[in-house]
């Protein structure tokens, strides 16, 4: 019986009647609720997962940091104190200290200078 006629289709003027019918669209779509827990688990998981990798590869770089800033730190130190076991050295060699000695008018203990305690 349709033949030779044509559909018309003419749009709803009330723009609310419209938002809602696309609104019903939308919602047309169900979720089941299992499969919307396991989404929201895997994204949390994810998220996570991301969170710990950067916070673990700060750590990791903070670590490399400090062990490297130490390891300068301890060559420092021992160059320093090469330095000053060699300065130290020079200062109380027998040689030295003899002739600081002599400029002061000083002399080497003799027997009677020692006294003995008992």
């Amino acid at each position: 019986m349709m033949a030779n006629r044509t559909l018309v289709y003419r749009p709803h003027l009330d723009s609310k009647s419209n938002k809602t019918s696309t609104d019903q669209k939308k919602n047309t779509e169900k979720v089941c609720l299992k499969d919307w827990i396991k989404q929201w688990v895997f994204n949390v998981s994810l998220i996570l997962t991301v969170v710990l990798l950067f916070v673990m590869s700060v750590a990791t770089a903070y670590k490399t940091y400090v062990w490297i800033r130490l390891k300068v730190e301890k060559h420092q130190l021992l160059s320093k104190n090469k330095e000053l076991k060699s300065q130290f050295y020079s200062l109380t060699s027998r040689e030295v200290v003899l002739e600081k000695a002599k400029k002061l008018g000083l002399r080497p203990p003799q027997e009677g200078d020692y006294i003995s305690l008992k």
